[in-house]
């Protein structure tokens, strides 16, 4: 996340997401400041062979492609849908991720 780690930390705990966050990787432990480059970490430290990047920022977008992952863009009421057009898939509802196969 773009998110400082105290601020990813405090939605885990106020929505008791404990049990389904292995962990929250926050772009302030990335000296690039690149979200290429915190993709690629959270790749590397938990040995992911697929997956997806979710998001609503171009950045996200261009994370996923970098790091050959499936790029989901999310129609936030405040996503721009120019920083959507190279995603993968973009979907309006988080709902919508049940049904998108990666891999």
């Amino acid at each position: 996340s773009n998110g400082q780690t105290e601020y990813l930390q405090a939605i885990v705990e106020t929505y008791q997401l404990q049990r389904f966050i292995k962990g929250t990787y926050s772009i302030q432990s990335i000296s690039s400041g690149h979200k290429s480059d915190l993709v690629k970490k959270v790749i590397e430290e938990n040995a992911i062979e697929r997956g997806a990047v979710v998001g609503d920022r171009s950045s996200d977008i261009q994370a996923a492609q970098d790091n050959q992952l499936l790029s989901v863009g999310v129609r936030f009421d405040f996503a721009q849908d120019t920083e959507l057009q190279r995603a993968d898939i973009v979907i309006d509802d988080l709902k919508e991720l049940l049904f998108i196969k990666v891999g």
